[in-house]
């Protein structure tokens, strides 16, 4: 078997099927800030055809998606995120990093959270300013 190397320092985003086998993913887990995502959140991506500025922004806010909003699930969340940033609602990719207080928050912030993800043409500025209140 061989061993995977992992820079330091950076979040790493490895897909299952590079993987030659189940215990290969042992291997590549060193350390809470790396993450392997599935299949179904690369076919995600791959769908919406988001650029890496935006692949980047959400592998850093997806771990803050702890617990699900009402009846949107992690999954759920991801997806509506990803239609806002292809009908322009989101325009750029920093603006997922506002995104992370708020979901740190969620239980605090769930009434807004929903909203926003149930109105397809909120901002994420309209969520913030809801929030800081």
């Amino acid at each position: 078997m061989e061993r995977i190397g992992i820079p330091e320092g950076r979040e790493v985003i490895v897909t299952i099927r590079e993987l030659p086998s189940e215990r290969d993913v042992g291997a590549v887990r060193r350390g809470p800030r790396q993450e392997i995502f599935g299949s179904d959140y690369l076919s995600l991506l791959d769908r919406y055809g988001l650029s890496v500025s935006y692949r980047a922004e959400l592998a850093r806010l997806r771990p803050k998606l702890r617990r699900r909003i009402k009846e949107f699930q992690i999954n759920d969340i991801l997806k509506v995120l990803c239609e806002k940033v292809q009908y322009r609602v989101i325009k750029n990719a920093k603006a997922f990093r506002k995104l992370i207080p708020i979901f740190l928050r969620a239980s605090a912030n769930e009434q807004h959270i929903h909203r926003f993800l149930c109105d397809p043409d909120m901002t994420i500025g309209e969520l913030e300013q809801l929030t800081t209140r």
